[in-house]
């Protein structure tokens, strides 16, 4: 028998036509880490706890199947979300 683990945020990577979402937060995290910007940076500028920041980057990992910040500028320049390259 195949054991699943259930994600509780697994409603929250798609939207209705199937294509993964991000809040306006999530975006401008995405952009600062394209950015190179720190964890203390990035709460900062965006008023967050670092806490925060971290509880947000491990869920745009899943979100964009990455393994690390390589992996979420990947994505996001392949997306077309960061373009200042």
């Amino acid at each position: 028998m195949e054991n699943k683990i259930n994600n509780p945020h697994e409603g929250d990577l798609q939207n209705s036509s199937g294509k993964v979402s991000f809040s306006d937060t999530e975006l401008a995290i995405i952009r600062m880490i394209c950015e190179e910007k720190t964890t203390e940076e990035i709460a900062s500028q965006l008023n967050l706890s670092k806490r925060s920041v971290v509880s947000y980057r491990q869920k745009l990992l899943v979100k964009t199947g990455s393994r690390g910040s390589i992996g979420i500028l990947t994505y996001a320049v392949a997306h077309g979300i960061y373009t200042d390259i």
